[in-house]
């Protein structure tokens, strides 16, 4: 994976209230960090919920219209670059990790999945009448973001509303799912499942289609179709998320996070992690986890 441009890491807003997620006004964030005005790419999801805009967001050198009463969702390591006049509303910054905590993965990767099919190949969802809900919902969450209430609870009040917000998007940005889909909606279901049993034990695609009854071809189109990713870079993507909160929440060395996920050896995890994240476990540890509470 490689960047031409810039590439950030959570560390790099200040003074935050909550690990691995923070939420401004649009405008006075690109006054604290106008670092961001420029193209770069970043380690976490970015969702803005734009109330009015005028303008080009480029994602992965296609450009795309800034349109009023409109979400934007760029996913982790997209380079991206917002060119406006003018931009109101508020923009929402959060780790994968944060999320998982207690929500599946398929939920965030159906809502920033990219198609070429139709129009879900644009980062800039507008949702019509429904945008009133999804900015009430994002005021509740920068309600309890700025409010700092430092209470056992308070990220977990934060997730459960992103959480809702998510799930009105795959709403809207899915529709009602047909008959079809549900059964496509079930193998993805017992795949997050079985994964979630087996990750540390089974890298292998096909322990887990055999499990499911299918091919590895079928199991990786269903992905590619409903999520944009294959099995593989999922069984991937769970690996290195466990390898994340190792590294943040422990003290473990990375030959035992090695060991503990079941890599072959220390060196073949450090490099699969730097090609993951642009960055060496051990960086990555510095960075994040002096924000850990």
């Amino acid at each position: 994976m490689t960047f031409k441009s810039n590439i950030y890491h959570f560390n790099v807003f200040r003074k935050l209230s909550h690990y691995s997620f923070c939420i401004f006004d649009i405008q006075e964030f690109h006054a604290e960090y106008p670092q961001f005005k420029t193209k770069h790419a970043v380690d976490f999801y970015t969702l803005f919920v734009v109330k009015n805009a005028k303008g080009i967001i480029e994602v992965n050198r296609s450009k795309f219209e800034l349109k009023r009463n409109s979400v934007i969702l760029v996913s982790p390591y997209e380079e991206y670059d917002v060119t406006e006049t003018s931009m109101v509303g508020k923009v929402v910054f959060f780790c994968q990790d944060f999320y998982t905590e207690e929500f599946n993965i398929t939920r965030l990767l159906k809502v920033f999945a990219r198609s070429a099919l139709s129009d879900r190949n644009t980062p800039v969802i507008v949702p019509g009448k429904k945008y009133s809900e999804l900015e009430k919902i994002t005021s509740f969450i920068y309600n309890e973001y700025s409010h700092k209430h430092n209470t056992a609870n308070s990220s977990a009040i934060i997730r459960s509303y992103l959480n809702i917000l998510i799930m009105r998007l795959i709403s809207f940005k899915w529709g009602k799912p047909e008959k079809k889909s549900s059964v496509t909606d079930s193998i993805i279901l017992k795949f997050s499942h079985l994964l979630e049993a087996n990750y540390n034990l089974q890298h292998n695609t096909g322990f887990y289609a055999d499990a499911l009854h299918i091919s590895q071809v079928k199991l990786n189109t269903i992905l590619k179709q409903s999520l944009n990713i294959s099995a593989k870079n999922l069984i991937q993507n769970k690996l290195m998320a466990e390898a994340r909160k190792m590294l943040v929440a422990t003290d473990m060395s990375a030959s035992e996070i090695a060991y503990k996920l079941n890599f072959h050896d220390n060196s073949y995890f450090t490099k699969v992690f730097l090609k993951y994240h642009n960055i060496t476990p051990g960086r990555f540890r510095s960075a994040h986890k002096k924000y850990h509470k």
